[in-house]
């Protein structure tokens, strides 16, 4: 017999309210989840637990939310997740900033929790063809 491990997702979130409310979000995808509001914690939260995903708040406390995109994409490529930011600052220069650092996704809030867990499940799924052909 052999065990599994759920898959990792961070949450890093400036206020409860909003870690609540993205974990509603996820709660069928079957996933553990690791939420912080402070942005300073993320990368070593990153590296301790190696998620496939990290969603965050571009006004995450304790870190400028383009930096902390930027430290997430210098991380070494086996443990580099994805990044989707779910912020309330929702003009087309935040966005596109966003995308040229290397976000994968950008939600502005209110955000539809639909999309938000499509899109968690399609990274999800293609985090895990990643995966088997790495280990194949």
């Amino acid at each position: 017999m052999y065990k599994t491990d759920k898959q990792k997702i961070v949450i890093a979130e400036s206020q409860v309210r909003g870690i609540l409310a993205l974990e509603k979000v996820l709660e069928f995808h079957d996933v553990e989840i690791i939420s912080t509001t402070d942005g300073s914690e993320v990368i070593d939260l990153v590296k301790k637990h190696k998620p496939y995903l990290v969603i965050m708040n571009l006004l995450v406390k304790e870190m400028n939310g383009f930096r902390l995109i930027e430290l997430l994409k210098k991380l070494n490529g086996d443990i580099q997740p994805y990044i989707v930011v779910v912020s309330e600052l929702n003009t087309i220069e935040y966005i596109e900033e966003c995308y040229v650092l290397g976000a994968t996704a950008y939600f502005t809030k209110p955000y539809c929790f639909a999309d938000l867990s499509e899109i968690v499940q399609t990274l999800r799924f293609e985090n895990s063809l990643k995966n088997s052909m790495i280990s194949s």
